[in-house]
C-alpha cells in the first residue's frame, strides 16, 4: 500500500502516487480532470482505498470540502486499519478548509451571524481530526504538526467570535428619564393649586363681584336699547 501523505494546505505531497486515471492530469495541475477521473474509479465495486484517498486530494486541491471528506470518511470503514491514520489526516485537511473558508466569509460586510461558529467548530473538528492521526505516527510527524497549527488557529479563531460578538451586540436602552405626569383634562393652568391664602380669598371674591355687576350693567343696557312707549323700565 502507498499512501499520500500531504502537510497543512497540501503544501507537500509524497513523491508517488498510485497509479491510475487521473494521476496525469493531478501532476500537471488539471485538477477537475483529475477529481473526475479519480472519481469515477472511487464508484467502482470494490475500489481499492488508494482512489478514495487520490479523490480526496483532488477534491481539497478544488476547494472542495464536502467531498473531500466524503472520500476520506470511508477510509476509517477499511479493514486494512493502515488506511485510518491517512484517512483521519484527510478528513482535518477538509474540515480546516471549512474553517479558514468560514473565517473569510465571517469577515465580509454581509456576513451571516453564524460564520465565525462554523468556523470555529470546523477548527475544533480539523484539531481532532489530526491529534488521532498523530497518534499512529511513530515519531512527531505531518498529523502532529498540524494538530499543533490548528489549536493556534482554533485560539484565534475563538477570540475573533468572540470580539465580532462584542461589536453587533445591541446596547442596551437607557432607562426612561423623569417626565411630567400627564394633567386630566379638567385642569386649568391659571388656577391656582394648593390652599390660597385670606388676602388671595378677597381678592379673588373682588374680582368676581365685579365681573357680576359688569354683566348687570350689560344687562341693563340691552333692556334701555330695546324699551318701546308705554314698557316700564327696571
Amino acid at each position: 500500500m502507498r499512501t499520500v501523505l500531504i502537510g497543512l494546505g497540501l503544501a507537500a505531497l509524497a513523491a508517488r502516487m498510485p497509479a491510475q486515471d487521473g494521476e496525469a492530469d493531478y501532476r500537471a495541475g488539471r485538477y477537475e480532470a483529475a477529481f473526475a477521473a479519480f472519481a469515477a474509479a472511487a464508484a467502482e465495486a470494490q475500489a481499492p482505498a488508494e482512489r478514495r484517498a487520490n479523490l480526496a486530494l483532488a477534491a481539497l486541491r478544488l476547494r472542495r470540502p464536502g467531498d473531500a471528506a466524503a472520500a476520506a470518511r470511508s477510509l476509517l470503514d477499511e479493514g486494512d486499519a493502515a488506511w485510518h491514520a491517512p484517512g483521519e489526516f484527510l478528513l482535518g485537511l477538509a474540515a480546516w478548509q471549512r474553517a479558514e473558508q468560514a473565517a473569510a466569509a465571517a469577515q465580509l460586510a454581509d456576513a451571516e451571524p453564524m460564520a465565525w461558529d462554523l468556523a470555529v467548530r470546523s477548527a475544533e473538528a480539523a484539531w481532532a481530526h489530526w491529534c488521532r492521526a498523530a497518534a499512529g505516527e511513530r515519531e512527531p510527524g505531518p498529523a502532529r504538526r498540524n494538530a499543533e497549527r490548528a489549536w493556534r488557529r482554533l485560539q484565534e479563531l475563538r477570540a475573533a467570535r468572540t470580539a465580532a460578538a462584542a461589536r453587533v451586540e445591541p446596547e442596551p436602552a437607557p432607562p426612561p428619564g423623569p417626565t411630567e405626569p400627564e394633567a386630566p383634562a379638567t385642569a386649568r393652568p391659571d388656577v391656582a393649586r394648593g390652599e390660597l391664602s385670606a388676602e388671595e380669598l378677597e381678592r379673588l371674591r373682588q374680582r368676581l363681584l365685579a365681573k357680576e355687576r359688569e354683566k348687570q350693567r350689560l344687562r341693563l343696557l340691552g333692556a334701555g336699547a330695546g324699551a318701546t312707549v308705554g314698557e316700564r323700565e327696571w
